[in-house]
């Protein structure tokens, strides 16, 4: 015998089934990220520099104690990613490799345009005799990044540079 309590459970249980089934039928998550989607190209945001439209996020050493630190101690650096050493001028500013745990390219910068690049600076270090690395020409900025950066990317003395979001 049907009664009005045993409607009540039909109902409920139908609508049980009608959700699960309109659920199961939805498109999984990976189905709208098809092939068919545009690649939207991620912005950086903070402090970066752009040469040769490749764009290198950017840590700022610009008071004397973030020169002096540097990247000394660190155990490695992001790819695509540098420490940019700002100065209040151009000159022959000399950098050794004191600390360091990875080794170097060393871009020098004035006037917009890469004045010089030390390529794959060793991280071996004598402080009985130590090396220091400098730039043929004055240079006011310098960038670190991971050895072979220069090279992997075509980077050479000349090459336009673009500071974005730095106040310099």
């Amino acid at each position: 015998m049907i009664n009005r309590k045993n409607i009540f459970w039909l109902i409920i249980i139908f609508f049980i089934i009608l959700t699960a089934v309109i659920i199961i039928s939805l498109p999984q998550s990976s189905d709208y990220t098809s092939e068919k989607t545009p690649e939207v190209k991620k912005e950086l945001v903070g402090p970066h520099i752009k040469i040769k439209e490749k764009d290198i996020k950017l840590e700022l050493a610009t008071t004397t104690k973030d020169v002096e630190k540097g990247l000394s101690g660190r155990i490695s650096l992001e790819n695509n990613s540098g420490m940019l050493f700002v100065f209040s001028k151009p000159y022959r500013y000399s950098f050794w490799m004191r600390d360091m745990n990875f080794p170097l390219d060393m871009i020098w910068i004035n006037d917009g345009l890469i004045v010089d690049i030390s390529e794959n600076v060793p991280n071996d270090f004598n402080p009985a005799s130590p090396t220091f690395y400098q730039p043929l020409s004055p240079a006011q900025y310098v960038l670190e990044v991971n050895a072979g950066f220069s090279g992997a990317n075509n980077i050479k003395i000349g090459d336009a540079v673009s500071f974005i979001n730095i106040n310099l």
